[in-house]
């Protein structure tokens, strides 16, 4: 049928390009047409005429190798205001494929955003060698907080939903599995961009965790938790370092512990009524004990709510 013709034709192209990155030019040729784009981005969109799943995944995989190769190119060009236009022109492929809302559609951008973070890195630490180096393409400016906004939208749960990953095995499916494999990818990514950007995750730990508190969805705190719990494994391995980094991370151990959000009919995250939420707020604590043991302040305040949470 229609739709199996048009997965067919993506991959076919899909194939030329692969055969032809032995040579020079070719996959420069397809990377710059701006047919390709025109092909699909509609192919990506999730509403308005957007294609089949199939298709959708079949056109990820071609637009993630694409913009990979875009940004390669960018990077290693002796004119990067030049090479900038073709970037620009092959991004928008990348960001459709990387929002869009199926896991097996978005996972093959994850890449790309892993490339995004890395020239990222590179950027900051010439900067602290030297000048700023040029950056036409805007990748600290623009692309650098754009894929950490993203990343943290995908990672969350679908709103109430009542297993957060842990669904019993008999009534998981598939999906499930995929859903739960991109956020693991999405995760790693979240740690990359910590180690260039900590103090810009740490802000967005603090939105996340505003924005829970003003919502009684579970997904919106267990998002906001698992931004938290993950953040060392970017700064400091699995502990809290001592020094500037404690001292703005302690805040939002505060607000974790000592608050929950409306309509939950719980104290705080230690009573919880979804147990995910709960579950992780443990983990997160667990994860920073060693700010417990530096700040008496704070221990006197999460502990015996850490303890009434664990007896009831």
């Amino acid at each position: 049928d229609g739709e199996k013709v048009a997965e067919a034709a993506v991959e076919c192209l899909q194939e030329i390009y692969l055969r032809s990155l032995g040579h020079e030019t070719a996959p420069h040729a397809l990377v710059s047409s701006r047919p390709l784009t025109h092909l699909l981005l509609p192919a990506l969109s999730p509403g308005g005429g957007g294609a089949p799943e199939g298709v959708a995944a079949a056109s990820s995989r071609l637009a993630a190798a694409c913009s990979a190769e875009a940004w390669s190119m960018y990077e290693a060009s002796p004119s990067p205001d030049a090479a900038a236009l073709l970037a620009n022109q092959m991004l928008p492929l990348f960001y459709a494929s990387f929002s869009h809302p199926d896991p097996g559609v978005a996972e093959p951008a994850v890449d790309t955003a892993a490339k995004i973070v890395a020239a990222a890195g590179k950027l900051l630490r010439a900067a602290k060698r030297g000048g700023p180096p040029p950056d036409p393409l805007g990748t600290l400016s623009v692309h650098l907080p754009r894929v950490l906004d993203a990343a943290c939208a995908r990672m969350k749960y679908p709103p109430r939903d009542p297993y957060f990953g842990m669904r019993p095995d008999a009534d998981s499916s598939d999906t499930d599995d995929d859903a739960e494999a991109h956020r693991h990818s999405l995760r790693k990514l979240y740690v990359r961009i910590v180690r260039i950007a900590p103090d810009a995750c740490l802000e967005r730990c603090r939105a996340a965790l505003e924005n829970a508190w003003r919502s009684s969805d579970p997904s919106e705190t267990e998002a906001a938790l698992r931004l938290l719990y993950h953040h060392p494994e970017g700064t400091a391995g699995r502990g809290v370092r001592a020094g500037a980094a404690a001292d703005k991370i302690l805040p939002l151990l505060v607000a974790a512990t000592s608050s929950s959000p409306p309509g939950t009919g719980a104290g705080t995250l230690a009573r919880h009524p979804h147990d995910g939420v709960r579950l992780l707020y443990f983990e997160v604590a667990a994860r920073y004990a060693v700010a417990f043991r530096a700040d008496a302040g704070l221990a006197a305040t999460a502990l015996p709510d850490l303890l009434g949470g664990l007896t009831g």
